[in-house]
């Protein structure tokens, strides 16, 4: 298994680091060179439903959709 963390401060590097060696887990520095790719933050323009389109069939969107609207109605009610 390969997992790959971006980590922008020193000092936690340094910790995770220190914990990795602790928990005898191998790890590889890549070269700071090395690019992640980019992704979408939440900052960017546009829409939220833009960005997560097409990420769950019609028919389970429309099911979260009915979800989100009777837990908002039953939380009204309850407040």
């Amino acid at each position: 298994m390969h997992i790959l963390i971006d980590i922008k401060k020193e000092q936690d590097l340094l910790l995770l680091v220190a914990l990795l060696d602790r928990l005898k887990i191998k790890y590889e520095r890549l070269p700071v060179s090395w690019e992640i790719p980019a992704q979408e933050s939440s900052n960017s323009s546009g829409k939220r439903s833009d960005k997560y389109r097409g990420k769950l069939s019609k028919s389970t969107g429309e099911s979260l959709q009915q979800y989100i609207t009777n837990s908002r109605k039953e939380w009204e009610r309850n407040t």
